[in-house]
């Protein structure tokens, strides 16, 4: 009981940290990306700053990496009989489907790597807030390395899709 009391006088001793509500003063926009997650244990707050950050490359990098191309095959058939005669006609339509958004994951996952938890800090009612930062200079290093690769990887496989001819061959490269 009485080290539940010291405990919480403890907790009610330190302030409540500026990256709590808002922008800390110590990571400026400018130089920093940084999220904050909250959770009832400390591990579950680090994940969900972490998990903060990724949101961050997420939302805008799945506008700029997303690839989607269908493949797909419908025939049909029309029989039209006019006296003796009867005149069939077939029509078939080829389309063709892939997408590319695991690059975003994959991107996201490097990024992750560079992540710290700058602090963490724990509200009187025993709610746990982690501050997640990370170096905007690191993270465009990333981006541009990573850039890079793909645009090799692209202009191997657009040079494969031009060279093939099969519809459906065409996709898989694609």
């Amino acid at each position: 009981m009485i080290a539940a009391a010291a405990a919480a006088l403890l907790l009610a001793a330190v302030p409540r940290p500026d990256w709590v509500d808002g922008m800390p003063a110590a990571f400026p926009r400018e130089r920093w990306i940084v999220a904050v997650g909250s959770a009832d244990d400390r591990g579950s707050a680090e994940a969900r700053a972490r998990a903060g950050v990724s949101a961050f490359f997420e939302s805008r990098l799945a506008a700029a990496m997303r690839v989607h191309e269908a493949e797909g095959r419908a025939a049909a058939t029309q029989t039209q009989v006019a006296g003796p005669f009867a005149l069939e006609a077939r029509a078939e339509l080829r389309v063709a489907s892939l997408s590319a958004e695991q690059e975003v994951t994959a991107l996201t996952a490097r990024l992750l790597e560079g992540v710290e938890i700058a602090g963490a800090w724990t509200d009187p009612a025993g709610r746990v807030f982690a501050l997640a930062v990370l170096d905007r200079a690191r993270a465009v290093e990333v981006l541009r390395r990573r850039i890079a690769e793909v645009d090799g990887d692209v202009g191997a496989l657009g040079a494969r899709l031009a060279t093939e001819q099969r519809p459906f061959a065409r996709a898989r490269v694609a």
